[in-house]
């Protein structure tokens, strides 16, 4: 390996190379329309050093892009609450978390137990995911390692429309490799 690095280097022999610059952002956002890949789909429950806390945490990978910014290879993750929050009622916050089960075609079974095994073993399921910066006074929210943060909407499909008729539904449907734009 050392030895087609110093091949590489050689080649920058004689040339001045230009130190970074600083920049508003380093690592592009993304923004469009995804197929992801489940990497995780978990509960989590604890004391926090804020409180309890009581979550799903999904972790996804894009696999595929079909509109915006080539994402393919990156990794993005949502969180839905469990339980009244300051946000959402028990109700609205289940009605959250059954949508998103919904549109990675995951089961909600008949028992809360079954409800999180059934998300656990949805790894590796496809999901249609639709994605945007998430921002504070304009700018995109980082994280402490410079990582944009996104607002994910997992979609059960996606309504794009298709020059040659028709409309195009993600997952399942027609690969954005085979779409004619």
């Amino acid at each position: 390996m050392s030895n087609d690095m110093n091949a590489v280097l050689a080649e920058f022999q004689g040339t001045v190379v230009e130190a970074n610059q600083d920049v508003e952002m380093e690592i592009q956002a993304l923004e469009g329309k995804y197929v992801a890949e489940i990497t995780k789909f978990e509960n989590y429950t604890g004391e926090g050093k804020n409180g309890p806390y009581d979550f799903f945490g999904v972790n996804l990978k894009i696999v595929e892009t079909v509109t915006g910014n080539k994402g393919d290879g990156r990794f993005v993750s949502k969180t839905i609450n469990n339980g009244e929050t300051k946000f959402a009622s028990a109700k609205e916050s289940m009605e959250t978390l059954l949508k998103n089960m919904a549109a990675a075609k995951i089961d909600k079974g008949n028992s809360w137990e079954e409800l999180v095994a059934n998300c656990k073993a949805s790894a590796g399921n496809k999901v249609n995911v639709k994605l945007r910066p998430k921002k504070k006074n304009g700018k995109v929210v980082v994280d402490d390692k410079g990582w944009p943060d996104h607002i994910v909407t997992m979609v059960e499909k996606f309504d794009i429309a298709n020059p040659l008729g028709g409309t195009t539904e993600g997952v399942g449907e027609t690969p954005a490799s085979d779409l004619p734009f």
